[in-house]
């Protein structure tokens, strides 16, 4: 970690009215504009165009013109981070002086796509988790890495998702700035199981379903929902969830490009490789988290069992309201299971 250099880039004002639009420079669909509404100390966002409604603006690009930005306006609105690589190098049309900002504390995740560090900003002390990825050398298939960076800024104004900072791109590397939660719900249900009780279930649940339907309002389908990528704060009776890890998450449309996602938590139309599947992949995915926070699922063939509609014994009894809408989340057929607004209605409803 000690070989790890982050730089900010700084200068003397912030950014007067500068209002540009940074082309990736393979002219694909996604558009990053410079903010100067919203500041975290100097660190400043690279938030992709507002969609409404569900529909991208960004195909405006095809018929435009690549923007050629000067030097002097990149050194102006570039934070550039740099990550733990033998063979990353920084932005060439980086010109301005450079500080030490952000300094790393530890790695705190791993996968096929790269890493998750701890880091700190040296000025405000404030720490925030950095997301390095390696680009592929396939333009499509990098463009599906960077609509994480697009889609987690799309989201940025809602209190149960993470909350999207910055995000930088070289040539070879995408890095996302985010905060930095306490742990995931994985985790904190290993260590406060007992402790939960109906009404720490019911709060989990409620924002977790918040959050869902401002997610799928926005036209995405996250696709990968799993209590793994759900962080939560460190209190039991003051919890406060929040999604994270938009890496699988996609647009909805027709067809999809292909299976993504975790496969115990996938759901049926998934596993059966179909491509026409809609938003209810994530009503079934948070179906199958509600009843975890009830009982161990990853255990004696549980989730199995709940794909064939066999509850464990007595659970019916013990939680009628919630059996009676699990069996809806996790009807096979995705057209018997309710959508998030539908989720919201009959939230009203229970006593829960």
């Amino acid at each position: 970690m000690s070989s790890m250099l982050f730089t900010h880039l700084t200068v003397g004002s912030h950014f007067g009215n500068i209002d540009k639009r940074i082309f990736n420079p393979w002219q694909s669909n996604i558009v990053f504009d410079i903010c100067i509404d919203h500041y975290l100390s100097d660190v400043h966002e690279f938030a992709p165009p507002v969609i409404n409604g569900g529909t991208s603006n960004s195909n405006k690009a095809e018929n435009t013109c690549m923007v050629i930005l000067c030097g002097a306006i990149i050194a102006a609105a570039a934070a550039i981070l740099f990550m733990e690589s033998k063979n990353h190098r920084p932005l060439t049309n980086a010109t301005s002086q450079t500080q030490p900002r952000l300094k790393p504390i530890k790695r705190i995740g791993r996968g096929t796509y790269g890493c998750v560090y701890e880091v700190e900003d040296t000025e405000d002390k404030k720490r925030y988790a950095l997301k390095c990825i390696e680009l592929p050398e396939d333009k499509e298939e990098a463009q599906k890495y960077m609509r994480e960076a697009y889609n987690l800024a799309q989201l940025r104004g809602h209190k149960n998702i993470v909350k999207y900072i910055h995000s930088e791109r070289s040539e070879k590397h995408l890095n996302i700035l985010m905060e930095l939660c306490d742990t995931n719900l994985a985790s904190w249900l290993k260590k406060y199981r007992m402790k939960l009780n109906a009404n720490n279930i019911s709060k989990i649940f409620h924002q977790l379903v918040d959050a869902i339907y401002y997610i799928h309002s926005n036209g995405i389908i996250h696709r990968d929902l799993k209590p793994e990528n759900i962080f939560v704060n460190e209190e039991v009776e003051d919890i406060h969830i929040k999604i994270g890890d938009f890496g699988f998450s996609t647009e909805n449309k027709d067809l999809h490009s292909g299976v993504k996602g975790t496969t115990a938590y996938m759901s049926p139309e998934q596993l059966r490789g179909q491509r026409d599947y809609t938003f209810k992949v994530d009503i079934y995915a948070i179906g199958l988290v509600l009843f975890e926070l009830y009982e161990d699922i990853r255990t004696d063939n549980v989730i199995n069992l709940l794909r064939k509609g066999i509850f464990p014994n007595t659970f019916d009894r013990r939680h009628p309201e919630v059996y009676e809408l699990l069996k809806k989340m996790l009807a096979e057929n995705p057209k018997l299971r309710p959508n998030a607004q539908d989720l919201i209605n009959i939230l009203k409803t229970m006593n829960f």
